[in-house]
């Protein structure tokens, strides 16, 4: 009786779109530079009515996302063979779990919403590469940062804790919203940076979803 109460009040979004993956690297408290990624997630949620306006709403989403490592001031990471240049760059995989409180209220002809929670995420793969063909030289460089090495060790950590925040609008079955996770943990488990590495992992997402 209690779960067939609980559906009445639920509704299921479907949705994806496009997602701005973004992990800060410091040393310290000293920028170094930032994966910056570019990339699309999908997913659904199942938003549970609690009280008048309020919610609380459950979910999974997979994100892909690529892009050119960025240097402290945002300038493309680059290695250069006499004329030939190469750029840095990183792909990343991941399921993020969110547990959103969602607060509702009606605007217009639908209804606009806001929510704030934890989410939880597990990186799939998260890969390095450099690669530079030319007649001069060719190089191609791949690094597993989520591969255990010969000791058991990894470069970076796949787990995170994330805290997401945002709004968006609900109109009869359509829902257009944006999103920002800010992740709590360090997800460098060496010393690449020549001291107390950090690497943050944060994202900000536009997407559109179908509400059932």
């Amino acid at each position: 009786m209690l779960l067939a109460g609980v559906t009445a009040f639920a509704q299921v979004n479907i949705g994806a779109g496009y997602m701005w993956d973004f992990w800060a690297q410091k040393n310290g408290n000293s920028k170094v530079g930032t994966r910056s990624m570019n990339g699309v997630y999908a997913g659904l949620s199942y938003n549970i009515l609690l009280v008048d306006g309020l919610g609380l709403a459950p979910g999974a989403y997979f994100s892909w996302a690529t892009g050119i490592d960025l240097d402290r001031d945002g300038k493309k990471v680059k290695e250069t063979w006499g004329s030939t240049e190469g750029f840095v760059k990183s792909t990343h995989m991941a399921i993020t779990i969110p547990v959103h409180i969602t607060y509702t209220m009606d605007m217009g002809p639908g209804k606009a919403f806001a929510y704030l929670g934890p989410a939880f995420q597990y990186s799939l793969a998260l890969n390095e590469e450099l690669k530079v063909n030319s007649s001069i030289v060719d190089v191609n460089y791949k690094s597993k940062l989520l591969a255990k090495d010969d000791e058991g060790h990894r470069a970076l950590s796949p787990f995170d804790v994330k805290l997401g925040v945002g709004f968006g609008y609900n109109w009869k079955f359509i829902q257009a919203n944006v999103g920002f996770d800010f992740g709590f943990l360090n997800r460098c488990k060496t010393k690449d940076y020549t001291g107390d590495g950090r690497e943050t992992a944060n994202a900000v997402h536009v997407g559109i979803g179908f509400v059932f």
